[in-house]
């Protein structure tokens, strides 16, 4: 319902009179607000979804306090003159957290903290060593070579190496032993249904119909085809191949689809391997046009090859694992709480990236180019 409400003040163009409107430092603020009043609706229309409802208006709310007081109130921007969502996006995790404490569910707050610590040490990694590819510190300046590939693209990436690295050790303990499945999560239920429609159609859609308005915008499409405009053919193709995948997960939620694996392993290797290569040929499509930077091709052929690499370790699975017990530990077991290392881990956080800062700083000796100071209140809106 709420993705619904977003889809359409983006397409009746509510979005964007709001946003000229209340610019509000180029937030999402529309989104969180919008969030908060149908949570609210809906919860008084449908009592049994009130649970969900709740869930959403505390991350909403927590959206918005983190912005009132700390971009509002405390005049804090992070990366002037770009969008200050990070107040909200904090004021949310916080929200995220507590609702995780107040629920006891010790195991998705494990996950949650460990994802916040390898993320937080991949970007201050990645960043990093973006900063030494454009001061030209080193090697990077000495060798031709490792010039011009795009050195904003490499924090990206080992940001999210790094996260996925420590997500990934995080739900392996989820594993061995077996965490108890939710309630919510029952077989014959449609959230998997409808969550595999997100993923490979709504999703879908967000992102690759950007690639047809860049061609066309590049002039990289003819402008017409007998007499129809190019994107209309465009839409029919991607209509055309929308309602193959959605009969196909009609057809499995309906155990009745040959061609899905059937454990529940293989459908995991083939979900991922879709959305995976899905993604790596839409963004090379995107880039085709100007391949030709040194960059731009460097990047994408990092792409193509860490995606040979995922698929030959994901078909290399046997999905054999070693006999469980039958007894299931539950989200709020004492297993899952924190034990001493991650407090520690924590500890250590604030020194690698006092470490990291000191070395950024020290690989040149003047602003670098686009350079802006952070967490100021001087800022042009």
């Amino acid at each position: 319902m709420l993705w619904l409400v977003w889809l359409a003040m983006d397409l009746s163009g509510l979005t964007g009179w709001l946003v000229q409107e209340w610019y509000l430092h180029d937030t999402d603020w529309f989104a969180a607000l919008s969030a908060l009043l149908v949570a609210g609706v809906y919860a008084a229309i449908v009592p049994r979804s009130r649970p969900a409802c709740f869930f959403i208006i505390l991350l909403a709310g927590g959206w918005w306090a983190g912005y009132i007081i700390l971009t509002g109130l405390l005049g804090l921007h992070m990366t002037p003159p770009r969008s200050d969502n990070w107040s909200g996006c904090l004021g949310l995790f916080v929200a995220l957290v507590f609702n995780l404490v107040r629920g006891q569910n010790r195991a998705a707050l494990q996950v949650t903290i460990c994802g916040f610590l390898a993320g937080g040490i991949g970007f201050a990694v990645g960043d990093f060593v973006n900063m030494l590819g454009h001061a030209q510190w080193g090697p990077i300046g000495h060798f031709e070579a490792l010039q011009g590939l795009d050195c904003w693209k490499w924090m990206e990436q080992l940001f999210g190496l790094i996260m996925g690295i420590g997500v990934g050790f995080a739900f392996l303990r989820r594993i061995r032993p077996k965490l108890a499945a939710p309630a919510e999560d029952q077989s014959g239920g449609n959230l998997n249904t409808i969550g595999l429609l997100f993923l490979l159609i709504v999703m879908m859609w967000a992102n690759l119909h950007k690639n047809v308005l860049n061609w066309a915008k590049g002039s990289h499409i003819p402008d017409s085809l007998f007499g129809v405009r190019a994107q209309w053919w465009f839409l029919l193709v991607g209509l055309i191949l929308s309602a193959i995948i959605a009969l196909a997960i009609v057809r499995r939620h309906r155990q009745n689809l040959p061609l899905m694996p059937s454990s529940e392993f293989g459908r995991g290797q083939l979900l991922f391997l879709a959305i995976l290569w899905i993604s790596i040929a839409g963004a090379f499509t995107q880039a085709l046009p100007v391949m030709a930077g040194r960059g731009v091709f460097f990047v994408h052929l990092t792409f193509w090859i860490t995606g040979g690499i995922c698929s030959l370790i994901i078909l290399g699975l046997s999905g054999k694992s070693t006999p469980q017990p039958e007894a299931q530990i539950s989200a709020s077991d004492q297993f899952w709480k924190h034990g001493g290392r991650y407090w520690i881990s924590w500890l250590l956080v604030p020194f690698l990236i006092i470490l990291l800062a000191y070395l950024t700083v020290s690989a040149h000796d003047k602003p670098l180019s686009g350079s802006h100071l952070r967490f100021t209140k001087d800022v042009q809106q």
